[in-house]
């Protein structure tokens, strides 16, 4: 407010208004009210997505531009009326800088339309294999950003099946994991790291699952069979939508391991929860950075749940209090993965619970005589 906007001002010939109600000789007969840090707030989350002011820049040349052409097509119009000199008009041009000015001259919100976005976000989530992450951008503001997964009956796995060989080694049959989404060493690990021991708790299942009997007609042992088949023997692939955009950093792991288990299991995750936070092998949740600007992502997008680690519970708090006139949001702390997808799957854990097992694909001959 103190340098953007007076420059542009003068660089497209309006210094000479008045700003606000400032006194003196008013040479161009035009007032533009005072531009309210607010509004400047408002202009880089709705117009913005970087880390430098050139964007922002841009958006305050446009509207400078439009009261521009607003009082030189007012100036013509006095001047063909010959009334320009002898009798200029008793009430100046006043340009209010407000959103709706804003909107006229910008358009609709490019970035931060949050309720179409958190209505795109809960219509997504709808799936199962998808979770909503926070996540740290480099422009120092949080954001949402999905994870997608689905899985594909791997090539080696059919070769198997297709050559009869029941009794043969399954090791090679190990369903692959391919990551897209732009992404770095680091989150590429944690991807890695998720999928490793979302495998880790297949197997336990699909051993301690041996002679029970559960409901619906198949054992508890038919059910992890069709889960082992599905989470081993399987390609997965993880997507973060926004390709064009680079990501890294480790604090998406809780999300992966979410969404993994979403997708095994065949249940949908909360559209109204996200999570951040670093996991490891034997699933502790451990502490992230940025959770400020992540929990206030989430608020201001309209989710009204947040799962975050223990360790950052109070940052996470602190940082809600600032923010009281937006939609309220629950803090759930968690120290381990299971915690975070008892938090962020419809109907709890199903790793503890037979209730909500999903659909699983159809158990081959080969898997059940291998187990």
């Amino acid at each position: 407010t103190t340098h953007l906007w007076p420059k542009q001002l003068m660089k497209h010939g309006l210094s000479g208004a008045l700003v606000d109600t400032g006194k003196g000789k008013d040479a161009l007969n035009v007032t533009i009210s005072k531009l309210q840090p607010s509004m400047v707030e408002y202009i880089a989350e709705n117009y913005t997505r970087e880390a430098g002011v050139r964007q922002l820049e841009r958006c305050l040349a446009s509207i400078c531009r439009h009261i521009a052409t607003k009082v030189a097509l007012d100036l013509e119009k006095r001047a063909k009326a010959k009334d320009f000199v002898k009798d200029p008009p008793s009430s100046p041009l006043r340009f209010e800088v407000d959103d709706e000015l804003v909107e006229v001259v910008l358009g609709a919100p490019k970035v931060g339309n949050y309720r179409v976005l958190y209505k795109n976000l809960c219509r997504r989530l709808q799936t199962p294999g998808v979770a909503a992450g926070l996540a740290w951008t480099s422009s120092g503001m949080g954001t949402v950003q999905l994870v997608e997964c689905c899985s594909i009956k791997s090539v080696s796995s059919l070769a198997l099946k297709q050559s009869g060989n029941v009794g043969g080694d399954l090791t090679n049959a190990l369903g692959r994991m391919t990551l897209t989404g732009q992404l770095g060493e680091v989150l590429e690990e944690s991807a890695q790291i998720a999928l490793t021991w979302a495998r880790s708790m297949c197997s336990q299942a699909t051993l301690s699952s041996r002679g029970q009997r559960g409901g619906q007609g198949l054992s508890d042992h038919e059910k992890s069979l069709c889960l082992y088949e599905s989470a081993m023997l399987s390609d997965i692939h993880v997507h973060l939508p926004a390709g064009s955009v680079p990501k890294d950093g480790p604090s998406a792991g809780v999300t992966i391991a979410v969404a993994l288990t979403s997708l095994f299991f065949g249940a949908k995750c909360r559209a109204d929860t996200a999570m951040t936070g670093e996991i490891s092998l034997h699933g502790t949740v451990l502490p992230v950075g940025g959770v400020a600007e992540k929990v206030r992502a989430a608020q201001k997008i309209g989710m009204s749940r947040v799962v975050v680690p223990e360790s950052n519970e109070e940052e996470a708090r602190e940082a809600l209090k600032d923010s009281k006139q937006l939609k309220e949001v629950e803090v759930i702390p968690v120290k381990t993965v299971e915690e975070a997808i008892d938090a962020a799957i419809v109907g709890g854990n199903p790793w503890h619970s037979a209730s909500v097992w999903g659909q699983g694909p159809v158990l081959s001959q080969e898997v059940a005589a291998k187990l």
